[in-house]
């Protein structure tokens, strides 16, 4: 159906958009890339560039990643999925305290996103502060208990500490 809106009106960025995340989906993602720059010369909208981000950071292309979703922060700043995209990003491109700014701005907005909680713990992990990891990891587990990965992480995070006891 996309394909025929592209027919009538070949500049159509809602079909290109749909047509890239249908390739995506189907592992293409090449051609969804392709299709999403198509859409964003058309017009610059935030579900393009965030789109183009999420997909720079599947493909390990973190700097491109930034690029895309600053792009869409200069639209839609206070936008969540912009933030946490962009703090990913900086997470796997090794710049701990830019994603670590991105994270925390989050959680202080939107407390309601799991994410942040994930990463953060994980960077003060990696800088060895070790009880703000725990902390961290307890308190997203109070917020939300559904989640088992995160009683995972606090078990792995305490034997580390060699705190068997807290394990469990």
């Amino acid at each position: 159906e996309y394909k025929k809106v592209l027919e009538i009106e070949p500049g159509d960025p809602e079909a290109l958009l749909y047509l890239a995340l249908i390739a995506f989906r189907r592992g293409d993602l090449a051609e969804s890339k392709k299709l999403l720059l198509r859409a964003r010369d058309i017009e610059k909208k935030p579900s393009i560039l965030i789109n183009l981000g999420y997909l720079m950071n599947k493909q390990r292309q973190y700097g491109e990643a930034v690029q895309y979703l600053n792009e869409a922060k200069e639209l839609v700043p206070e936008d969540p999925k912009v933030a946490c995209n962009l703090g990913i990003a900086h997470y796997w491109n090794g710049d701990y305290e830019l994603a670590k700014n991105h994270f925390e701005a989050l959680m202080a907005n939107h407390p309601d996103l799991m994410t942040p909680y994930h990463y953060l713990a994980i960077i003060f992990y990696k800088r060895g502060d070790m009880e703000k990891a725990v902390n961290l990891t307890k308190e997203a587990i109070d917020k939300f208990p559904r989640l088992g990965s995160l009683k995972n992480n606090l078990a792995l995070l305490c034997e580390s500490m060699d705190r068997p006891e807290e394990a469990e």
